[in-house]
This record gives structure tokens, C-alpha cells and sequence, in this order.
């Protein structure tokens, strides 16, 4: 396991994240307030979502939200995920949950961790390799991924 890493700023996280995703392998979770376009509607992390989407059968990338209604304005991610849905899911946080989660949370692999506590706050911390954690917050995750609902708002309409 790695120390904890700070990483400082709006840019600080998205370089981070960027990095993350592009190293990712089988699984990305995303836990998000908004999906902020800051941290994550660059040309080059949608990219990088896109290629690991397509690098595998398995790959997998899931993003739970707090609120949908930033992401529903043109968000790039949200188009991407128009583009392949079988590989890239968007569920809403469920009612209870909404008020106890406001964090910034992106797990990859299960074993590397970004996180920010506070949307507030302009530090993170980043974990590289930290498999026992990782499992504990993907296990977390995936708790609120079953109690959520999925995002219609955020899905492709057609007729």
C-alpha cells in the first residue's frame, strides 16, 4: 500500500483523475456531486474514458451522482455514454443518500483512489496503490450503486 498523496486545486484533481482513468483496466467508479465540467468534460479525459471503454469487452466505467441537472447541459461524458451505454452507466443517488454524499470519489481497478471530502475544500488525496481500501470503498460504492436508481434524465431519448 502507498501513502496518500495531496493533491492540490481543481487542476491538481483533474490532472489526477485524467491519470487515473487512463490507467484503468477493468473498472472505473465514479462518485460525483455534479460532474463537475472542470474535473471531468476535458477533450482529454473523455478520451481517455472513451479509450478504456473500447480497450475491453469488461471495461466498465460507472458514474453515481448527487444531482444530474449540471450534467444534463451537453456534459461530453454524457455523450460518450450516449454512444456506448453498455459500458458506461449513470445512476442518480437515492433520496436518503443525497444529503450524507457531497464527496468526489473516483476508484479505479479497485485499488487506486482520488478522493475530495468536500467540494469546498481545494485539497485531495490520491492513493496509488491502495488495495485493502480501495476493496472497502468500491464495496461502499457499490452499496449505493444498488440503492440508486438509474438517471433517465441523463439517457438518450429516441422515437
Amino acid at each position: 500500500m502507498s501513502e496518500p498523496q495531496a493533491v492540490e486545486g481543481l487542476d491538481g484533481f483533474a490532472a489526477t483523475a485524467l491519470a487515473a482513468i487512463s490507467a484503468a483496466r477493468r473498472e472505473v467508479l465514479l462518485l460525483s456531486l455534479e460532474l463537475d465540467s472542470r474535473l471531468y468534460a476535458s477533450e482529454a479525459f473523455v478520451e481517455a474514458a472513451k479509450r478504456f471503454v473500447l480497450s475491453s469487452e469488461r471495461a466498465q466505467l460507472r458514474i453515481l451522482l448527487n444531482r444530474t441537472e449540471r450534467a444534463r447541459r451537453g456534459h461530453p461524458l454524457v455523450a460518450l455514454g450516449r454512444r456506448v451505454p453498455s459500458r458506461i452507466e449513470f445512476r442518480e443517488l437515492s433520496i436518503e443518500r443525497k444529503r450524507d454524499r457531497d464527496d468526489e470519489l473516483l476508484i479505479v481497478d479497485g485499488r487506486h483512489l482520488l478522493q475530495r471530502r468536500d467540494p469546498r475544500e481545494l485539497v485531495g488525496l490520491w492513493t496509488p496503490d491502495a488495495p485493502a481500501e480501495g476493496k472497502r470503498e468500491r464495496e461502499v460504492f457499490i452499496q449505493l450503486w444498488e440503492e440508486s436508481t438509474p438517471a433517465a434524465d441523463l439517457r438518450e431519448l429516441s422515437i
